[in-house]
Order: C-alpha cells, then structure tokens, then sequence
C-alpha cells in the first residue's frame, strides 16, 4: 500500500527528513539590534544601579523594556541613540521610583502593631486618610478603578493596562489623567473641612 513517503513506482521508501538546524547566518536587523544592545547595554544598566540606585534585577528589566520600545518603534529617535538611551533610563527609573513610593503609602496596609508607640493623634490620622482613600476608589468608576490599581499599584505598564482593558495605549494615558482628576476631586470633597 502506497503511502505520503513512497515514490512513484512501488520503490523503497524516501529516508525521513533530518532535522532543521537553525540557520547560523543571522537574519536582516538582527545584527543592528545586537551591535546597538552590546554597545548601551552596560551604561544604561550602570546608571539604573549606580546612579539611581534601583535594584540589578529590576534594573535588567527597565533596560529590556527601554529596549523593547525602542526596537518595536526605531523611528522614536532622531538623533544620537547615547543620548536617547540615557534619558529613557532616567526617566524609567524615576517612575520605577514613584511607583514604588504610591505603593508604599496608598495601597499598604495599616499596622497597627508597630504604629503602636506613635502619637494616637497620627495613627488616627493615618487611619483617615487610608480610609479616605478606600472610599475614593470605591466611588470611582470600575474602568477608572480598574486602570488606577493596575497601573499604580501593580506597576504594570500603559501598553498591559490597555491590553487589560482592550483599548489603544495613548487612550489609556488620557483615561489616567481624567480618573486621577476624579479621584482627586472625590478625595478632597471627602476630607474637605466643613467651615
């Protein structure tokens, strides 16, 4: 009984196909993007651990996203890539920084237990304000409360929070300023003190 492998004519069977090397010779762009990434990625990684002090394993990761962007996107930058790649790290690690700090002090909990020694008077303080906060975000719109958590509190970046949301990523740097605003006038409505 013929099969797929055999010829015409009845002969023996072709000899199974051998197995495909990956081709040694690298393809179109693949060249640049190694000579760019070999020559920047020391400095960038430098100035994210040394200057502004974020840790190695983060560090790697705002470099590969900066360079992600930059590869996904070349036309991004007009001149000198030094100068692109240096500012790109600067600014990721100071919103690598503020992100970090918002985690801290909007979305932790309070510990009771070692505010214990604090001022009553600061503790309730603090307690209100956290309160307050909760009752901010529940006051929001669902989208708005749901892009305001992921991007503050779960760090995840503009392009995953549109992802999550199934919108364009410029849409959801607008979406952030207009719930920011919500959020802050709902905030001060809730704090305000009544004259």
């Amino acid at each position: 009984m013929p099969t797929d492998l055999t010829p015409p004519g009845g002969a023996n069977p072709l000899p199974p196909l051998p197995c495909v090397e990956p081709l040694a010779i690298p393809l179109p762009g693949q060249e640049a993007f190694a000579e760019v990434y070999e020559s920047h990625v020391r400095l960038m990684r430098l100035i994210a651990v040394r200057d502004f002090r974020v840790p190695f394993a983060d560090a790697e990761a705002i470099v590969h996203d900066i360079f992600m962007h930059y590869f996904s996107n070349p036309g991004v930058v007009r001149g000198e890539l030094k100068p692109y790649f240096r500012g790109a790290v600067r600014n990721e690690c100071l919103e690598y920084w503020r992100k970090r700090q918002r985690e801290q002090t909007v979305f932790c909990d309070v510990d009771v237990e070692s505010e214990s020694a604090a001022d009553e008077t600061l503790l309730s303080d603090t307690i209100a304000i956290r309160l307050a906060v909760a009752e901010t975000l529940a006051r929001l719109r669902p989208r708005c409360r749901k892009a305001l958590r992921s991007f503050h509190y779960e760090g995840k970046s503009m392009r995953d929070v549109a992802a999550e949301l199934d919108v364009a990523p410029l849409y959801v740097r607008q979406l952030l300023h207009h719930c920011r605003k919500a959020a802050r006038t709902i905030f001060e409505s809730i704090t305000r003190v009544p004259s």
